[in-house]
């Protein structure tokens, strides 16, 4: 699997997923969940601070 650039940070991706989810849409909540196992816990986007 190649790494790429992502602007969503894990905690807003794991959002998206329970909001996805909550709203009835499990495929696409199963392709958020599973994106966001391509994240390390600590990773930031571009403009936050370190």
């Amino acid at each position: 699997m190649t790494m790429h650039r992502c602007p969503w940070t894990l905690g807003q991706l794991l959002a998206m997923h329970a909001l996805v989810k909550v709203a009835g849409h499990e495929r696409l909540a199963a392709l958020i969940l599973d994106h966001s196992s391509q994240h390390e816990p600590d990773e930031h986007t571009e403009g936050d601070p370190q």
